[in-house]
């Protein structure tokens, strides 16, 4: 038997699929995205950890990443409703206004908390705005009003920096330098799948700036999720997309 036949019969085990099954519900895509507010980029804008030593890092990560993933695994457990209307909310029907007004201000407030920066929360925001875009497939009837929607949070977020920033954040100007160029691409294609491309453009080049300069262990758990989550859609679900910046994934079994 060659190694690939064998690595698909271990992985074939009942046991070890029905625990690939239950780490979808840590929701690990959130935890890392609530890591990469409340670490590196708070470290960044208040400057009192820069640079922590590598024991110290590795355990204020773990614990970050344990806590985020014990608490998203409690919410779905419990209030798994709650996560599937908030995933499912429609952004551009007239209906509920008022709960999508205060879903986005309650999370950008929480964002703002996390990052002690209005700024990047707007950033951020975007990428949410995207993400929940194509939850909801609307992204595939707004295509190009989603896309000018979030052009404007990229340049409101880049003006309220360049107005009141009382420093040089040097982060923040390499993200939008080296993100921009890329994700402006996603302009010149009308399918669906580029707001996949760009929402995933704009998270993977903050997380993998800040993480590489302030918390290189996050950027290393990073890696590991992605590692164990392309065995995951490979071996269990029989689908080589991931990780892909532009396609689908298909989490049906």
């Amino acid at each position: 038997m060659n190694k690939s036949l064998y690595t698909k019969h271990i992985l074939s085990n009942p046991r070890l699929q029905r625990f690939f099954m239950l780490l979808q519900n840590f929701k690990f895509t959130y935890v890392f995205f609530f890591c990469l507010v409340a670490l590196p980029i708070r470290y960044w804008n208040n400057q009192y950890a820069i640079f922590p030593s590598a024991f110290s890092d590795l355990i204020i990560t773990f614990l970050f990443i344990f806590t985020a993933a014990i608490v998203f695994f409690t919410f779905n457990f419990l209030f798994n409703n709650y996560l599937l209307y908030i995933q499912n909310i429609k952004l551009f029907t007239h209906d509920k206004i008022i709960n999508k007004l205060i879903f986005f201000c309650t999370f950008f407030m929480i964002l703002n908390i996390l990052s002690s920066s209005i700024y990047f929360s707007i950033y951020l925001l975007n990428i949410v705005f995207l993400y929940l875009t194509t939850k909801t497939e609307e992204s595939k009837t707004y295509t190009s009003r989603i896309k000018y929607i979030s052009l404007f949070l990229i340049f409101l977020s880049l003006s309220i920096y360049l107005l009141f920033a009382e420093k040089v954040d040097s982060l923040f100007i390499t993200s939008i330098s080296v993100t921009f160029p890329i994700y402006f691409l996603g302009f010149f294609y009308q399918r669906n799948n580029s707001i996949y491309f760009m929402y995933r453009i704009l998270f993977s080049v903050l997380f993998f700036f800040s993480t590489s300069v302030m918390s290189p262990f996050l950027l290393l758990f990073g890696l590991l999720a992605i590692w164990v989550t392309k065995i995951f859609y490979l071996l269990l679900l029989g689908n080589s997309d991931y990780p892909s910046l532009y396609r689908i994934y298909n989490i049906t079994k």
